[in-house]
């Protein structure tokens, strides 16, 4: 059976690689550019999201906690560079825990990203 993902990064370019990868790695991957575009497909029966933390209108810590709240069996995986506050560790140390199954720091390597998503999955 095809694992579904739900992606959302305001990063266009840097989606669409995550995507690629996901893509072929054979993931079905519905993606979006913002979390207030994302925010009525989270019921869907996806089998993992993969949110940027760091984005305009609504954050990926908002976007988790309305996971949490519509769909908590959903795993949540994160990502970050940081960003206008601060270096990535410094914005994963806001997250609340258990928030994200996991938080990549930006750029990360395909494999990396896949071991994420594999174990966020399992």
């Amino acid at each position: 059976m095809v694992k579904r993902i739900l992606l959302i990064d305001d990063d266009q370019p840097f989606r669409e690689s995550v995507r690629e990868v996901l893509e072929s790695e054979g993931f079905q991957v519905t993606e979006y550019s913002d979390a207030v575009y994302a925010m009525p497909h989270i019921k869907e029966p996806f089998d993992l999201a993969i949110t940027d933390i760091m984005m305009a209108e609504m954050d990926g810590n908002q976007l988790a906690h309305a996971i949490r709240q519509d769909n908590p069996k959903l795993p949540v995986l994160g990502m970050t560079g940081g960003g206008r506050i601060g270096d990535a560790d410094r914005i994963k140390s806001f997250c609340p825990p258990r928030l994200f199954t996991s938080i990549l720091s930006k750029p990360f390597l395909a494999e990396e990203l896949l071991d994420a998503v594999n174990t966020s999955i399992s």
